[in-house]
C-alpha cells in the first residue's frame, strides 16, 4: 500500500505486490517511518528491489527536530504515559490525533484487516511527513 503525496490518492496492491514494488523503485521520493531500517532491508530481503528516489525516514527526522519530545508530551498531558517521551509512530498518531490502531492477525496471510491496518499506518506516516515539513 502506497499514497500518492501529491494526489493524496492511496493504492492498493491486495493480487500485485510486485506491482506495488515496481512504483515504489521508480518514486522520487520514499517516505516511511523507519523505513531506512526496516521496511526497504525488508523488501530487499524479499524482492529484487532498487529504489532509485531519495528517502524521507520520519522516525529519524523526529528524533532529530525533537529530541526531548518527553518534555512537551509532560506539559501538554495529551498522550498516553505509556508513549511519552517515545517516536514511535503509534506515539506520533496519538500526538496528531489520527491514531495507528492495532492488529492481533496473522502477518503470514493476507486479510482486509491487515490491509486496514497497513492503510492507517500510511495515513499517520503522511500526517506525520506533512507536520515535520512545516517544522523543518
Amino acid at each position: 500500500m502506497l499514497i500518492d503525496i501529491e494526489s493524496k490518492k492511496i493504492h492498493r496492491f491486495r493480487d500485485n505486490l510486485k506491482e506495488g514494488i515496481k512504483i515504489l523503485e521508480k518514486a522520487d521520493l520514499l517516505i516511511g517511518h523507519n523505513i531506512l531500517s526496516f521496511d526497504i532491508p525488508a523488501i530487499k530481503k524479499l524482492y529484487n528491489f532498487n529504489p532509485k528516489g531519495e528517502t524521507f525516514d520520519t522516525l529519524l527526522e523526529a528524533r532529530k527536530l525533537w529530541p526531548k519530545i518527553i518534555e512537551e508530551d509532560n506539559r501538554k498531558d495529551l498522550i498516553p504515559t505509556e508513549f511519552r517521551g517515545r517516536h514511535s509512530l503509534k506515539a506520533w498518531g496519538h500526538r496528531l490525533g489520527e491514531y495507528k490502531g492495532d492488529y492481533e492477525g496473522p502477518w503470514n496471510k493476507y486479510s482486509e484487516e491487515m490491509m486496514l491496518y497497513c492503510e492507517q499506518d500510511v495515513h499517520v506516516t503522511f500526517k506525520l511527513w506533512k507536520y515535520i515539513m512545516s517544522n523543518i
